[in-house]
């Protein structure tokens, strides 16, 4: 792939016109307060003048055409006009200075403002002149990129706002009307991804503890590996789509119904005359496929993206030809959260086959709410070509090479990240796996330590009537060990937010709400109280233990209820009962005549916690537990 951007800068110098990365447009922001790094390519030895305000800075593009210069901070405002002039001049305008973050992590960092519970209002309110949006482009790479592939700024509008992480603009909205300045915010996001993606390999190989990562990736399956470092070329052929009707009898779809071909790099779709006498054209899929890519054929089943009563049918059927793997979607306008209805990926042969998909077998794959497959009202269908049947595993530091290591040094206060799903099954390995990631985004920018704020992860799957092990429990403790040992970061606890059957709950803005109380409170010195009650200190007393916490908020509370809930006292036996507990000014006592010696008490310790411990300032308590006995996910050496 850099090959592919040499050729590019190599064209732009033909053209005698400086080249920055698509970070720097019509419409960024940038970072107020602080110096602010420009860079790009051009011919050698080229003299390159960068002109925003009163300030004139300038370089000389070294031998390879790289150059780079740091303008002096900037007072917040604008619009203002960004010029960069080398042998031509390169004119940025309606550029703002403000407040720059990233937002990154997996699904629920990329769940769309358009799914949130608050989303009707939301997107119509999505008119403020100093927001920007900038969605960096997804890519999986085994070498630190220098670039994002084309991107832009994008100014707020509904629209815009529709598709962009909600968590990350919701928190961008709530910065913008406290601190009274422009805001960007970098979206990078990649749903079911684990953290060793996005730290670099570096950071992995410093760490004994993470070395492991790298080597299972080493020695791995020779094909896994060979997918994710080269392009998988595929050409897919669809034909003669028919509605099946219950009695064996066949619909084609309407002559004059609608493709929509969403395209990545190196990919091509057009529309040929049918080969198979049917009314409507037959489509045609070529290209070739990075580990990152997804393109998507949609097909509607009624005019004008309209839904269609199905239920008088049974299925649908369709021939296709080629080389290739791709997956078969039925799209379910109740499903909000990627999990559409589904089949297992098809592997297409030279010749035509008839491929038969049957309602009662799609399932859906992932993690989201199961909804019922509303017949009566379905929007199309999706086909989607693929790399390989069972997908395709990405190596440790991919995303960070081609999803955050492009983004440095591009000036900015701080991120916000929302992971964990994807290692819950490793918890004890992200006490210092979520650390190492914070350093190496850390290193990248030079900036020193730049606010990293952490959402600790909501409730999730059913709750259970006796204390038990919870490896979510022990993915929250090792987010909660990163804020206690790891400098400039914060947590945001997202107790109270989530959904026993779907891990993508839809309650974003008080996830974003809480997010941006903590960097008021600490990044921006604001007042008021910014935390959820912390645990602090344990200490045993008569038949009890007295749990001490910080940021009690003018006085511990509950949230709900009138008895204290969620916590659980065990003896030396580490046999945990449901505990008494009750207020003593900023502590909680807790107590069970099950336990007459208690060493050990645990709180919101589930993956589904009923637990109601909060502070003066509504902020629900984070779980804790004051024993380190291991739980379902430490090494063998240590249980």
């Amino acid at each position: 792939m850099k090959l592919a951007f040499a050729a590019f800068l190599f064209a732009a110098s033909l053209h005698a016109n400086p080249v920055l990365p698509p970070l720097f447009g019509n419409h960024m922001v940038l970072q107020q307060g602080g110096a602010v790094p420009v860079w790009g390519w051009a011919d050698p030895q080229e003299r390159i003048t960068v002109t925003i305000l009163d300030q004139a800075r300038q370089t000389t593009a070294d031998a390879a055409g790289r150059w780079r210069l740091t303008l002096a901070a900037l007072p917040a405002g604008g619009p203002y006009r960004l010029t960069v002039q080398g042998n031509r001049a390169v004119v940025f305008d309606d550029v703002l200075v403000g407040e720059v973050w990233i937002c990154s992590g997996q699904s629920n960092m990329a769940f769309a403002l358009s799914g949130a519970a608050t989303a009707a209002d939301d997107i119509a309110d999505a008119d403020y002149t100093g927001i920007r949006l900038f969605q960096v482009p997804s890519r999986s790479v085994l070498q630190p990129l220098e670039t994002t592939p084309d991107a832009v700024w994008r100014q707020l509008t509904p629209d815009s706002a529709r598709g962009f992480s909600a968590v990350g603009y919701l928190f961008a909205r709530r910065m913008y009307k406290e601190l009274g300045v422009p805001v960007g915010i970098i979206q990078s996001t990649w749903s079911g991804t684990s953290a060793e993606l996005w730290t670099s390999t570096a950071a992995l190989a410093a760490s004994p503890e993470l070395q492991p990562l790298l080597k299972s990736w080493d020695s791995g399956d020779v094909l896994t590996r060979a997918l994710a470092a080269h392009p998988t070329e595929f050409q897919l052929d669809f034909d003669r789509f028919e509605l099946l009707r219950a009695d064996g009898t066949a619909e084609s779809l309407h002559p004059e119904w609608s493709f929509n071909w969403d395209a990545v790099r190196n990919s091509h779709f057009e529309l040929v005359p049918s080969g198979r006498t049917a009314p409507s054209p037959a489509a045609r899929l070529s290209g070739s496929l990075e580990a990152d890519e997804s393109p998507a054929l949609t097909g509607d089943f009624a005019l004008r993206h309209q839904v269609r009563d199905l239920s008088p049918y049974s299925g649908l059927r369709f021939d296709c030809r080629g080389r290739g793997v791709f997956r078969f979607d039925v799209l379910e306008p109740a499903v909000l959260d990627s999990d559409d209805y589904r089949i297992p990926a098809i592997d297409a042969t030279p010749a035509w086959q008839p491929v038969t998909i049957r309602f009662a077998d799609l399932k859906q794959a992932g993690w989201g709410v199961r909804q019922p497959l509303t017949l009566a009202s379905l929007r199309g269908f999706r086909i989607m070509p693929q790399r390989a049947a069972a997908g395709v595993l990405m190596p440790p530091g991919s995303l960070f090479n081609g999803m955050i290591a492009p983004l440095a040094p591009y000036a900015l206060r701080g991120a916000i990240w929302y992971q964990g799903e994807g290692n819950a099954g490793r918890a004890f390995e992200y006490r210092t796996l979520l650390p190492a990631l914070i350093r190496s985004w850390r290193q990248a920018w030079n900036q020193g330590d730049f606010p990293f704020l952490i959402v600790q992860l909501p409730e999730f799957r059913a709750r259970r009537d006796q204390p038990s092990e919870s490896d979510w429990a022990e993915l929250r403790e090792a987010q909660f060990l990163t804020l206690k040992n790891t400098p400039n970061t914060g947590l945001a606890v997202a107790l109270g937010l989530g959904e026993a059957g779907n891990v993508h709950p839809h309650r974003k803005a008080e996830v974003a709400d809480r997010l941006a109380l903590w960097a008021l409170g600490t990044t921006y010195g604001r007042g008021g109280e910014f935390s959820g009650p912390l645990f602090d200190s344990a200490r045993i007393e008569a038949g009890a233990i007295r749990i001490g916490f910080q940021h009690t908020g003018g006085g511990l509370t509950l949230s709900a209820g009138s008895v204290l809930r969620g916590f659980a006292i065990a003896a030396a036996d580490r046999k945990f009962y449901w505990a008494d507990a009750r207020l003593e000014g900023d502590a909680v006592v807790v107590s069970s005549p099950q336990v007459p010696a208690p060493v050990a008490v645990r709180y919101a310790w589930a993956d589904n916690p009923d637990a109601n411990l909060a502070n003066g300032a509504g902020l629900p308590a984070a779980p804790f537990r004051t024993d380190d006995w291991p739980g379902l996910t430490a090494p063998r050496a240590v249980r």
